[in-house]
């Protein structure tokens, strides 16, 4: 159940990716074959040259979590009020100044996640 799953993410995510950065050619149904033995191929050799890959997982995971969880969402948002309350509406001056002081929280985090990741991988005393 598991392996399906992954790589079925890898691979939606690969071709979103390419197709965002300008690839459109990873997308097309005729290279799915290709693609999905060169990802598995790929993600097999990642699986015997690295024996551990927590300081990865810990490093993406706080990184990406807090930009997800605390940065990207108050971003998009103070956006869309821009664009449909205008620029010099009291609603996107509020959702400005609330949104602008989780920016700083999420790097705070991320930065925490980072420091922490580090020290008990790269920095651990044994």
């Amino acid at each position: 159940f598991g392996f399906p799953l992954v790589s079925n993410g890898e691979l939606e995510g690969f071709k979103n990716a390419s197709f965002a950065l300008g690839w459109p050619a990873a997308s097309n149904p005729k290279h799915r074959f290709k693609l999905v033995t060169s990802l598995l191929v790929a993600t097999t050799i990642a699986s015997i040259v690295l024996s551990d890959i927590k300081l990865l997982a810990g490093l993406s995971g706080s990184v990406l979590g807090s930009a997800l969880v605390f940065i990207c969402p108050t971003i998009i948002y103070s956006r869309i009020t821009r664009e449909l309350k205008g620029i010099d509406s009291r609603e996107y001056r509020v959702a400005k100044l609330q949104n602008d002081t989780l920016i700083p929280f999420g790097i705070f985090v991320g930065v925490m996640g980072v420091a922490m990741t580090l020290k008990n991988t790269v920095f651990q005393h044994e």
